[in-house]
């Protein structure tokens, strides 16, 4: 296929412009915009680069490949992604140069090819942060194995010494990605020198070559490691705890690198979904790894691919050592990532696989060299990554790169200059969320980043805000700090609305209505809003006739009229919820009775509830235990979790009889998974009255009964001492329940009085029911602004009506979102009656 051209660079010049020649039309992006700020200050410290033009730590030098560029042409983008394409060319090049040397023209060919039609790795070639160092490190392993490799053939020590200079340059300036290499070395020794005849003295001889090798690793990857390095020592633990589940990051990130992904969804969409269910209802059916049946097949393709590779090696019978070598080298380089991250699988554009892609195109070539048949199948191998590359770069220029340019040319436009102390404040539209993130998101360094290179300003000077309640902390405080901590004040304010439209500024609209709406001054007015009205189920929808302006949190007043259905036109049984038929608490007046009784009861216990916890995340604080949300959590400290667990301490306010505790669980992922219950009547002595352990992954708003024999308690500690990902445990609520309440199923209680009217078996049980919520029922409202396509709510966005025919007025506010409101609509969450609105007002200032 290659043999049509004689000047084979040419060729791979061409390749590579096609694969990623597009890079050259991109804009930085994550880390990148650490880089950039980095370049513009170059002897400040800056995220994870270091002081100086060389910089500190890992990334050293990564800014230092750029620096020149910047020096003499400025923040010229297309200059620094041009530099990553030229060294992009040459790791190809190299890629050629030691296959053709080692083996065959033919085959440095094919490996050329491979490695420049791109797509694996690509990641970490199109990131600006990554791309020169990665393409380095590929050039200095490939040399130091194409020059070891010439110091076993000619046994010339100047070959050695140079080998070893090469693993120096390689873990001096790209220690990020060789934390591995010692082993390639290592292996590479007791595949070609170790075992020659005499034995001993070659193993003597080996020992002596590995010294320095190891004294470079030793200096770099012990000394100075950071605390990732004892990753792979608890992952080995582990596996000997039998905890194989942590091995589906090696071997998933396995299939995406040998069959990516453009190659291997397509065809697990064909299989049955009952025959994946069955095939993989194994080891990766694990609750930490929660991944669906279709997921769960990945990983056990690379478990048959890693099977594949280690037969082939004795199916081999020439160039095994090789093969040998570069399938080590393959699976050494994903299994020191997937020891970090056991449940984190990479996917085949992952940066993290780049050197592995390397040691698989070496792989190939043995197979090729073996077996003529598989290199035609390779060649469409190749070719299917080359287009899908073209497609990805395409794709990023068009959906990431196009949008963050156009955004910041709009920004420039709107705010030409930015001074210490400026707040900006961006409301974004959930449909250009992901197109925000990738302006914005900086990873290592505060968001503000992104902004601060191109404004030539200090990342802390000023204030980048998303959510309207930190925006508002901001406000009232009047000030933000500066690096040093230093208070600086607010100089000016200035709101975006970011919708598929653009860049809007809202700036003088948000200033006039919340400098009212915070005014003291001011009197309230009432400024009525015209509206019109459907019927939906359960509820009504309301229409107003002019959009309600939305960029600061808006207070409306509506005028109500509630009436329960009239009884002559209802046939018992009431069915409005199938579930609730089957519900016996809600076939059961007396179950019904008792279960009023148990929410007044609740919600009486819960005015007195207190709370102490071990730590606190953040704005995840202990009261949020007892709010009645479940969108709100506490939180332990997640730095500090690790060390001393967590634990919370609820105090009743009195000594009760009580035989069960209630808790929701906050986030998924940290689902406790082993934890007690301890009582206490005097907050000194403690009894333990519940201990669990677990791997079940317990789901979000799933409300968890801990049920045990009936005691006296002020006090009640819940200490949790692990959760499935070992990140700090979340709850969302928690309660006891009193003995008297013995014989109410909890779980059923609570889901009939979500919807006390979803089924009611009679007359008598209807009247009953109003008379025990005494008229009143809950009402959530939801609201349509140009947000989002669909109509939002939260949790707390509850209104309780008096079902009593007489219009009552009533509050609502819906939070700020948006430039417009057009719509609201009201749904009975409990009642089923009839709802009319006459008046609607706009409170404001």
């Amino acid at each position: 296929m290659f043999k049509v051209t004689k000047r084979y660079w040419i060729f791979l010049i061409l390749l590579v412009s096609i694969s990623y020649g597009q890079l050259l039309q991109m804009f930085p992006w994550q880390d990148d915009h650490a880089l950039m700020f980095k370049l513009g200050n170059i002897i400040e410290k800056a995220g994870y680069l270091g002081r100086g033009i060389f910089g500190e730590g890992p990334y050293k030098y990564t800014a230092a490949f750029y620096y020149p560029i910047f020096k003499f042409f400025g923040y010229s983008i297309p200059l620094f992604f041009l530099l990553s394409f030229v060294l992009y060319l040459f790791a190809t090049f190299s890629v050629y140069y030691v296959v053709s040397n080692v083996f065959e023209k033919k085959l440095g060919r094919l490996a050329g090819f491979l490695f420049g039609a791109g797509y694996i790795a690509s990641d970490g070639f199109i990131r600006l942060y990554n791309s020169v160092g990665t393409s380095l490190s590929i050039i200095f392993i490939l040399f130091l194995i194409f020059v070891y490799w010439n110091y076993y053939k000619r046994k010339q020590f100047k070959f050695y010494l140079f080998a070893l200079f090469l693993f120096f340059l390689a873990t001096e300036f790209i220690r990020y990605r060789t934390h591995y290499l010692i082993s390639v070395v290592l292996v590479f020794e007791l595949l070609f020198l170790t075992f020659t005849k005499p034995i001993f003295k070659s193993i003597k001889n080996s020992l002596i070559r590995l010294i320095p090798f190891a004294f470079i690793f030793y200096r770099y990857f012990i000394v100075a490691g950071d605390s990732r390095s004892g990753k792979v020592l608890e992952f080995i633990q582990a596996l000997l705890r039998g905890e194989f589940y942590q091995t589906y990051s090696f071997f998933t990130s396995l299939a995406n690198l040998v069959a990516p992904d453009w190659l291997l969804n397509p065809i697990i969409n064909m299989i049955p979904d009952r025959l994946i269910n069955f095939v993989t209802s194994g080891v990766f059916a694990n609750s930490v790894l929660n991944l669906q049946p279709r997921s769960r097949l990945i990983p056990l393709i690379g478990v048959f691919i890693f099977a594949l590779l280690i037969y082939l090696i004795f199916k081999l019978k020439k160039n095994r050592r090789w093969y040998v070598l570069f399938v080590f080298w393959l699976a050494v380089n994903i299994a020191s990532y997937a020891a970090y991250l056991p449940t984190n699988a990479y996917e085949s554009t992952n940066r993290l696989l780049a050197h592995s892609f390397v040691a698989l195109i070496g792989a190939f070539v043995i197979l090729v060299r073996s077996n003529k048949y598989l290199y035609y199948l390779i060649i469409i191998w190749g070719a299917g990554n080359l287009f899908n590359s073209f497609n990805l770069q395409k794709r990023i220029i068009l959906n990431r790169s196009n949008p963050a340019k156009t955004f910041y040319s709009e920004l420039k436009k709107i705010v030409p200059e930015l001074k210490k102390g400026d707040v900006l404040y961006f409301d974004v539209a959930e449909s250009e969320r992901q197109k925000f993130a990738d302006s914005f998101s900086v990873a290592q360094m505060p968001e503000e980043t992104a902004i601060a290179w191109q404004y030539g300003i200090d990342r802390y000077d000023i204030r980048r805000v998303t959510e309207f309640s930190d925006f508002k902390k901001i406000i009232d405080s009047g000030v933000i700090t500066d690096i040093n901590k230093k208070e600086l004040k607010i100089n000016n304010i200035y709101t975006f609305f970011y919708s598929g439209d653009g860049l809007q500024e809202t700036t003088s609209e948000f200033r006039s209505n919340f400098v009212k709406k915070n005014s003291l001054n001011e009197k309230l007015r009432f400024e009525k809003i015209e509206f019109t009205t459907k019927d939906i189920k359960n509820g009504l929808e309301i229409e107003f006739d002019e959009p309600i302006k939305s960029m600061v949190p808006t207070n409306l007043q509506i005028e109500i009229k509630a009436l329960p259905q009239n009884l002559s036109k209802i046939n018992f049984p009431i069915i409005n919820n199938q579930n609730m038929s089957k519900n016996p608490v809600a076939k059961n007046e007396r179950l019904r009775k008792l279960a009023f009784d148990y929410q007044n009861t609740k919600e009486l216990m819960t005015k007195n509830f207190k709370v102490k916890t071990s730590s606190i995340w953040k704005d995840d604080i202990g009261q949020n235990l007892f709010d009645d949300r479940k969108d709100t959590y506490w939180r332990a400290d997640r730095v500090l979790w690790s060390k001393e667990g967590a634990f919370f301490t609820l105090d009743l306010g009195s000594i009760q009889l009580i035989d069960r505790f209630i808790w929701i669980n906050g986030y998924s992922n940290n689902s406790p998974t082993k934890y007690t219950i301890q009582t206490s009547v005097d907050n000194v002595n403690w009894k333990t009255v519940i201990e669990k352990s677990s791997t079940k992954r317990i789901e979000p708003n799933v409300l968890n009964v801990d049920k045990f024999d009936s005691l006296s308690a002020r006090y009640v500690r819940m200490n949790i001492q692990n959760t499935l990902s070992n990140d700090s445990a979340s709850i969302a609520g928690v309660w006891v329940v009193p003995t008297t309440f013995a014989e109410l199923d909890i779980l059923k209680a609570e889901e009939f009085l979500e919807s006390p009217f979803g089924y009611v078996p009679n007359t008598e049980s209807y009247l009953n029911s109003l008379s025990a919520l005494n008229y009143f029922g809950n009402i959530q409202f939801y609201w349509l602004n140009n947000k989002t396509n669909n109509f939002q709510t939260q949790s707390n966005s509850v209104i309780k009506v008096k079902y009593d025919n007489l219009y009552r007025l009533y509050d609502i506010m819906i939070p700020a979102g948006g430039t417009k409101i057009f719509n609201l609509n009201l749904n009975q969450l409990q009642m089923d009656g009839v709802l009319q609105i006459d008046k609607i007002y706009l409170k404001s200032k």
